[in-house]
């Protein structure tokens, strides 16, 4: 027999929603030394999501705020704030847009720009579909950023290139 209270998804998002920064989280993960995971997190400042009929993604943006990254290690979250990484002293925010997204087997390939220390390189999210939790909407996407890419090239060899990007967006519809 059916679910008859099934949750909707990703597909019955219609209109513009705001990423609500107080539910919402970015997590990262780096490999150091090749068998070091670094873990840690960025605030999110902002954001909106724009969907057409079908839950068709049209817009994607958010600002993070670089000023609060955090590992779980005081000096390390100093440095990677510091010039040689970051440079949050002159570039305090990590930007996101959307300038496409195309529908894939399991989500969406949304491909933008992602700004990091005033340089802005190409970078796909992948949005996951899925049952939308609760009362708010619930968006899970992934990417893998090549920090050499946005010109963070400090400890090569030390720091791993790649890092794995994971995003639990909760939303709220847009006034």
């Amino acid at each position: 027999m059916p679910e008859t209270n099934a949750r909707p998804g990703v597909a019955e998002l219609t209109g513009s929603w705001l990423i609500d920064p107080a539910r919402t989280r970015v997590s990262f993960t780096l490999r150091k030394l090749g068998v070091i995971t670094v873990k840690g997190t960025l605030p999110v400042l902002d954001g909106r999501v724009d969907c057409a009929p079908g839950g068709v993604l049209t817009g994607l943006t958010a600002r993070l705020d670089a000023t609060c990254f955090e590992s779980g290690n005081p000096q390390r979250d100093k440095d990677v704030k510091g010039k040689r990484f970051l440079d949050t002293a002159n570039h305090p925010e990590l930007r996101y847009t959307a300038t496409s997204a195309a529908r894939e087997a399991d989500g969406w390939r949304v491909s933008g720009g992602l700004t990091v220390r005033g340089r802005t390189a190409p970078q796909d999210l992948l949005v996951a579909d899925g049952p939308l939790d609760g009362t708010a909407p619930v968006l899970r996407a992934s990417a893998v950023v090549d920090r050499t890419a946005m010109g963070v090239t400090a400890m090569r060899g030390v720091a791993g290139r790649l890092l794995r990007i994971d995003i639990e967006a909760v939303l709220t519809a847009a006034p």
